[in-house]
């Protein structure tokens, strides 16, 4: 602190991640902790919100003004409330609002990706009767119903209802024209809602608070497995295999082809358990708007953004194939002993190789000559901003052959090494979040007299202007 020294103080929880984590060291993980640490209301002075901001509202669920139970009485009542002899229209703008402020966060999540198959599977694999279980069945009877269009039917009912009382109490009778309008509306209303709303109350209660951290716990995990992932692929392996091999196909070279499509099926099994369980293109994005100074996480997006448009299942599909049919012909040419080489039938064995080989091609030219893509501002939902993102125009020229040597010093840099270490460790931004450290000081005890963060800088303080006066 030079001169400062003895007249600075501070606290950081170990598990705060917006001062506790060495950003040198651990720069994704590191950001990822400033982002959110802050709030996503937070606008610009022109008004406009910004990019961090913007990730940070995409990295949560605001559950907080939802009430899940209650959405089946509250259809209910809104049913009831329509029906009345007369009609209390500021009772209904109530309750269509509440019934749109608890579908406004599924519709979000689902529409976010973080709701994907893959998470969704993992949550159902829980025991039957824990809060991650319920949130499985909750998002399987979301997916079932139309929340989209009845978070827009809830709102125009809201809207409508409190365009009519103009802010005051008004009463009208059920048959009056305004009345059946809603009525109509909330008949829409019901059906749209109708799978979710039938769930049983006390799975909607306990899943709420797995659905409220689903987004930064799917999304920061995706980000982290991907980093380490794709950093850990030998990608000037695979793109030079994957030239190869169809000169050996065309060759008709079954040694050849067997032991190339061999190194290939080992260079692709990372790369198809990370396609198969991740949206590469999504991820891609999500990176792209992370600061990153050590330029690492811009490697990976990029890297990501080109595997994500490539068919990665049929592309090792295509090479397991190449390698059983140029197995079965140097079997016909090498015959266990006794038995005679059969050099025809090798030959129309490797004939079967050719159109598989055309097929290689066809997939294999995306990531042979794939190029990076832009950042879609619907990354982060259907917000009026576009995100700022830093992939380049120039980024974009990049192919996966001109990163591939970036890739390798990346894979080789003690950042990766701190950053496989923090996934093994199950250490994830997400925790942070839901944690509340960088908010809960008042409850962080310090010192053997039990004060907390807050008091003891407090009566640091004090001290110091005791001093001074």
């Amino acid at each position: 602190m030079g001169k400062l020294s003895g007249r600075v103080a501070s606290i950081c929880d170990p598990g705060d991640l917006y001062c506790s984590i060495e950003k040198g060291a651990s720069p994704l993980l590191g950001s990822l902790g400033s982002i959110l640490s802050k709030s996503p209301s937070g606008t610009a002075a022109d008004g406009t919100v910004g990019g961090n901001n913007e990730f940070a509202a995409a990295l949560t669920s605001d559950f907080s003004d939802a009430d899940l139970p209650a959405l089946g009485s509250d259809m209910a009542t809104l049913g009831q409330q329509l029906t009345a002899p007369t009609v209390d229209i500021k009772q209904v703008a109530t309750t269509a609002t509440s019934i749109a402020q608890t579908v406004a966060p599924l519709v979000d999540l689902l529409d976010s990706g973080a709701a994907n198959p893959a998470a969704n599977g993992q949550l159902a694999t829980a025991p039957t009767g824990t809060p991650e279980h319920a949130a499985s069945e909750v998002l399987t009877k979301a997916g079932q119903s139309d929340l989209t269009g009845a978070l827009d039917t809830a709102t125009k009912i809201a809207n409508t209802a409190n365009k009519l009382t103009g802010g005051d109490a008004l009463d009208l009778p059920s048959t009056s024209a305004e009345v059946q309008t809603l009525a109509m509306a909330a008949d829409t209303l019901g059906g749209q809602v109708a799978p979710i709303s039938g769930a049983p109350a006390d799975a909607l209660t306990s899943a709420t608070s797995v659905l409220s951290v689903l987004k930064p716990t799917v999304v920061v995990n995706q980000v982290l497995n991907v980093v380490t992932g794709v950093t850990s692929l030998d990608m000037p392996g695979i793109l030079n295999n994957l030239t190869l091999l169809p000169q050996k196909v065309a060759a008709l070279d079954a040694r050849g082809a067997h032991e190339i499509a061999g190194q290939l099926n080992n260079q692709f099994a990372p790369l198809v358990k990370m396609a198969a369980a991740v949206d590469l293109t999504w991820v891609s994005q999500v990176l792209a708007i992370i600061p990153d100074p050590s330029g690492g996480t811009q490697i990976a997006a990029l890297v990501a953004s080109i595997l994500g448009g490539v068919d990665v299942i049929r592309l090792a599909n295509i090479v397991g194939q190449i390698q059983e049919i140029a197995w079965t012909a140097v079997e016909k040419l090498l015959p266990p002993p006794g038995q005679l080489p059969d050099p025809l039938g090798a030959g129309a064995a490797m004939t079967g190789l050719l159109p598989v080989g055309v097929d290689l091609a066809s997939v294999a030219v995306n990531i042979l000559t794939g190029r990076a893509t832009k950042t879609s501002p619907e990354l982060l939902g259907k917000q009026a901003n576009a995100v700022s993102t830093s992939i380049t125009t120039q980024a974009e020229n990049l192919d996966l052959r001109k990163l591939s040597g970036s890739l390798t010093k990346l894979s080789q840099s003690q950042g990766t090494e701190d950053l496989v270490s923090l996934v093994g460790e199950g250490l994830s931004a997400a925790d942070f979040f839901t944690s509340g450290a960088h908010t809960n000081y008042n409850a962080l005890v310090v010192d053997n007299a039990g004060r907390n963060a807050i008091q003891w800088l407090s009566d640091w303080l004090n001290l110091q202007i005791g001093r001074a006066a």
